[in-house]
């Protein structure tokens, strides 16, 4: 039976919500403000929001485990003075025992040494002299976490950059970065990041990341990871038709990963947040950060809270005709998707900002190949599970990528459309993977009811009362629009 519109999480995660029906399941009062595009949490919604409620608990749909992360309280990574090092990257230096020139090369020693027992410590800090670095990072799951942390006197000191993209050939990968990952010595667990997208025809977006990270416990603070791809300036010289996609940074299936005072530079997809299963949840903390881009450049299934941050649109500098900041896909039976606290989103200018037509979100509709809710819907059937998606059948694990986000006490750019400021996944009816806006899960509901589909029969359940996927609260600023309170 597939997860369902239901919140099984243990008592303590569920303890951290607003209530708990007697079923164990998470109960989330609505009362719709607002309008019917545009709607606002009451504020006995708004209390399930705070950072402490979104980052309670991961795991599966159903299962969730709570252990109560409240990243504010290492006062390491937030307070002003570093830690002592165990590791350096200066540019002008050689690789040493504890000294390197790439960042790359200090990660891999802090991965080894953990590896090996050699670190009695229960964090490996690696401290990044000013510079600009040209590589990219791959950080894979290990027994440690590790910090990364920037020496210079902001962000920007310290860039970590490289410009790789969806669709580059894969010759053009290996030639790139072979002599980095195919190294005599380097640990497998390295190597294996580099030897599966070497395996493909061309890139896919997962493996475009400049900093792709897989370690529990991950942080990084005071630096710049910058994806410099940008088709219009002529980056892209073999592959003219190119997809665009370029990640910044990756996090994938590491829980509790804290980004602090970073900034993530791209244009489409910059920040990738994924994990092991559509129906798990890993949680990030972006806070006092900036996230730049044009087109879904936020985006993934985990749980995520960006807190007294920048959200930038950069979709003026290519005249973009459509923009989207964000694209969740969180699975129904996940509580929270992406959570924007005290944040601030800006733009760059470009005829479309000043039009007011950015979109903070569409729902990314996953691996859907055909939709159960366009002019078609009659010829896709929906089959229960994970089953392979086709061009007439679609999976309930494919169905339940609702998407959520909330946005709350932010200050809105006048780039945003004020009426309907959520998009539905291809817009068109007659897309094969068309989708329209879900606020809530009578949505849910409803859709699948509008085109002759019936959630009972499909094993979900309507919650009662509906439980929001997109809304706002106490948002201000031109963007926030008439109809927002």
């Amino acid at each position: 039976m597939p997860a369902g519109l239901r919140h099984g999480i243990t008592g303590a995660a569920c303890a951290a919500l607003v209530a708990c029906a007697g079923d164990g399941s998470t109960v989330i009062a609505r009362e719709v403000r607002g309008s019917v595009l545009r709607p606002q949490l009451s504020d006995a919604q708004a209390l399930a929001y705070t950072r402490q409620r979104v980052l309670a608990a991961a795991g599966h749909a159903g299962a969730l485990v709570a252990d109560g992360w409240e990243p504010l309280a290492d006062l390491v990574i937030t307070g002003r003075a570093p830690p002592a090092f165990h590791y350096r990257v200066d540019p002008a230096a050689a690789d040493g025992r504890t000294v390197f020139a790439t960042v790359q090369a200090a990660v891999n020693r802090a991965h080894g040494d953990a590896a090996l027992g050699a670190l009695a410590v229960s964090r490996v800090y690696i401290g990044i002299a000013p510079g600009s670095y040209h590589e990219v990072v791959y950080v894979p799951a290990g027994p440690i976490p590790i910090t990364l942390w920037g020496q210079g006197a902001d962000p920007a000191a310290v860039r970590i950059h490289h410009a790789l993209d969806a669709g580059l050939p894969v010759a053009a990968y290996i030639a790139q970065h072979a002599v980095v990952y195919e190294a005599a010595g380097l640990h497998a667990d390295i190597a294996a990041f580099f030897r599966a997208c070497s395996r493909q025809l061309t890139l896919n977006t997962g493996c475009t990341p400049v900093m792709w990270v897989k370690r529990d416990g991950f942080q990084a603070r005071n630096l710049t990871v910058d994806n410099g791809h940008d088709p219009d300036r002529g980056d892209s010289p073999l592959q003219p038709q190119a997809r665009h996609q370029a990640v910044a940074f990756k996090s994938e299936g590491a829980d509790r990963v804290h980004l602090e005072q970073v900034r993530l530079l791209g244009h489409q997809d910059t920040l990738y947040l994924t994990t092991t299963a559509a129906d798990r949840t890993v949680r990030s903390f972006i806070h006092r950060s900036l996230v730049a881009g044009d087109v879904d450049f936020i985006f993934g299934p985990t749980t995520a809270y960006f807190q007294s941050s920048e959200i930038r649109w950069v979709g003026g500098r290519r005249q973009l005709a459509s923009g989207y900041i964000a694209a969740p896909s969180t699975n129904l039976g996940i509580p929270y998707g992406f959570v924007f606290e005290e944040c601030d989103f800006t733009h760059e200018g470009g005829s479309l900002a000043q039009a007011g037509g950015v979109h903070l979100a569409r729902q990314w509709f996953t691996g859907a190949t055909c939709s159960p809710y366009g002019d078609k819907a009659a010829q896709c059937a929906i089959v229960p599970g994970g089953a392979a998606n086709t061009g007439d059948a679609i999976s309930t694990l494919t169905l339940e990528t609702v998407g959520k986000m909330a946005v709350l006490n932010s200050r809105l750019g006048s780039h945003l459309k004020t009426a309907s400021p959520w998009a539905p996944w291809q817009a068109e009816r007659s897309a094969r993977n068309h989708r329209p806006v879900q606020t809530s899960s009578d949505d849910f509901w409803h859709l699948l009811q509008a085109t002759g589909k019936n959630p009972a029969a499909l094993g979900y359940r309507r919650p009662d009362p509906a439980e929001p996927y997109l809304a706002e609260y106490r948002n201000s600023g031109p963007g926030k629009g008439a109809s927002a309170p």
